[in-house]
């Protein structure tokens, strides 16, 4: 079987971090907005528009005309995010992104209902573990993220029974937990005289674990929740061969908060 080169796919929500990646030579720039990206380090929520995504798109082809673009549309949504994700498709309509990333399989109807010609991306942060559950989706999703517990020769088997386009993250943190909780904004608020209810912007803590005292968590904190992100971050690069005879579509390098 003749090798591809695969996608090398990153993230950006800003406008140095999307002209970073560009320079460093990325395929793939995956747009975010924090409003819908449920762990993003960017902090959107003040604003009620999706101007932005526009902005950094057309600041991307003009660095890069053949940039790939996407938006990280991976919300757990509530009723409450359904207006703000019908905002955003008008605004991907017309700054022509039509692809968009999702964790949740639910939103693919919704979202195809209002943007019929958005080819759809499942990046689920867990699940997604075998042939059986990559080739239901395969019709559904034009790209599938494949879990980051998978081994080699699980990923090796998935690839060999599927013809469905697979990404694995070759670089950055591991998400262990999350939690709509806000546990920092609480215990700040809990030993503060001044008590407020509403969530704050987003914030990073560092975190001992009990189990491992010489090994520190990142505590991540956004207005849609907490997030544990493992003390050290995967990292291939070692491993280039075996990934490249994978043969996958995406290669998926994340730096967000970094």
């Amino acid at each position: 079987m003749k090798k591809k080169q695969p996608t090398i796919s990153t993230f950006a929500s800003t406008k140095s971090t999307l002209i970073t990646a560009i320079k460093a030579g990325i395929d793939h720039i995956i747009l975010e907005d924090s409003k819908l990206s449920q762990r993003s380090f960017s902090n959107d929520f003040e604003n009620s528009n999706f101007n932005k995504v526009a902005q950094l798109a057309k600041l991307a082809k003009a660095q890069k005309h053949d940039i790939k673009l996407s938006f990280n549309l991976d919300i757990i949504p509530l009723k409450k995010h359904y207006p703000l994700i019908k905002m955003a498709l008008k605004t991907l309509k017309k700054a022509n992104i039509n692809t968009i990333r999702i964790q949740n399989p639910g939103l693919a109807l919704f979202i195809k209902t209002y943007y019929p010609a958005a080819t759809l991306t499942l990046a689920t942060e867990t699940g997604n573990l075998n042939s059986s559950s990559v080739n239901f989706y395969k019709d559904i999703f034009e790209v599938q993220s494949l879990s980051n517990e998978l081994c080699y020769e699980e990923i090796k088997k998935i690839s060999q029974t599927t013809s469905a386009k697979l990404e694995i993250q070759v670089h950055g943190p591991i998400l262990i937990a999350q939690s709509p909780r806000h546990f920092i904004s609480e215990h700040k608020n809990k030993n503060s005289k001044r008590h407020n209810t509403t969530p704050q912007p987003p914030l990073k803590r560092r975190i001992i674990d009990n189990d491992h005292p010489n090994k520190t968590l990142t505590f991540h904190e956004n207005p849609h929740g907490n997030f544990i992100l493992n003390f050290f971050d995967r990292s291939l690069i070692e491993h280039l061969p075996k990934l490249i005879d994978l043969n996958l579509k995406s290669w998926l390098i994340d730096a967000r908060g970094e």
